[in-house]
């Protein structure tokens, strides 16, 4: 249940399928009134992405569910989901008959598939990515790497596809800005030799979230450098990625670890 700050206005968030509700019990849909004319206004000011439907896309992004496993501190999904792996979801039949049914995938090139945490929900990643898998296409894959087990690197084995992984890991900090580090866990570092190994079909990296108190890129590269040196791995990848500021009301999970003030004078020299 959310109260617009402004109005006071009471609206519904189911997270079984997504869907947006008043307090009437009816579907909402956005914008309510404004139609087309509305986006074409806003896409002239670049408010926002891409702002029309299509048929036959190329890419597709499937959000399975907010159910996860850790409790980042600058994360608001750690509030929503449940740590469990989910069995099938009883929609994931008819999810899969809409996409035959209502689109073009012949010029489809890449299948994104998020959470929450993607891991938990194995059983539709496999029903998904078995449906979509082509030698043309490439999966990406956004997870902790904390549910990595065999099953993984044996099912990704059977693919014809491309699979991109970004594990996420906050290097030094990581204990404490997310949980378990996987990389201090022999079982999963075997399971990310195993995967690194399958490479180029198999492509694992991993992102990094620079924030207040995680913001020396030096210090990050140098966790990463001794990680593939101790394992004796060739190159790895890692990505930054920025913490952001999600509200107005300076939430604990969100400003406090936005780089700013003089954090941002010393992060601007680092850069």
């Amino acid at each position: 249940k959310f109260k617009l700050k402004d109005s006071g206005k009471v609206f519904y968030y189911n997270n079984t399928d997504n869907s947006i509700w008043n307090s009437n019990g009816e579907i909402l849909s956005l914008p309510p009134k404004e139609g087309w004319e509305f986006f074409e206004e806003a896409n002239s000011k670049n408010i926002f992405g891409v702002t029309h439907k299509t048929n036959k896309p190329t890419a597709l992004r499937i959000l399975l569910g907010h159910a996860c496993n850790y409790s980042c501190t600058y994360c608001m999904q750690k509030d929503i989901g449940n740590p469990d792996e989910r069995p099938q979801n009883f929609w994931l039949e008819s999810f899969v008959e809409s996409i035959n049914k209502y689109l073009d995938l012949e010029n489809l090139e890449r299948i994104e598939l998020w959470g929450g945490e993607p891991l938990l929900y194995w059983k539709d990643m496999v029903r998904l990515m078995t449906m979509l898998d082509s030698p043309e296409r490439e999966f990406f894959i956004s997870t902790n790497g904390s549910p990595f087990v065999q099953k993984h690197v044996d099912f990704f084995k059977t693919l014809k596809g491309t699979i991109l992984i970004n594990v996420s890991h906050d290097a030094w900090e990581h204990e404490r800005l997310r949980g378990e580090d996987i990389l201090k866990n022999p079982k999963k570092v075997d399971i990310i030799k195993q995967l690194i190994a399958l490479g180029p079909k198999v492509q694992l990296g991993f992102g990094c979230v620079v924030s207040a108190t995680n913001y020396d890129l030096f210090e990050i590269n140098r966790y990463f450098r001794e990680f593939r040196d101790r394992e004796k791995l060739g190159k790895i990848k890692v990505t930054y990625i920025a913490a952001k500021n999600y509200d107005e009301r300076n939430a604990e999970n969100s400003a406090d670890h936005v780089i700013r003030g003089e954090t941002l004078k010393i992060f601007n020299s680092i850069l």
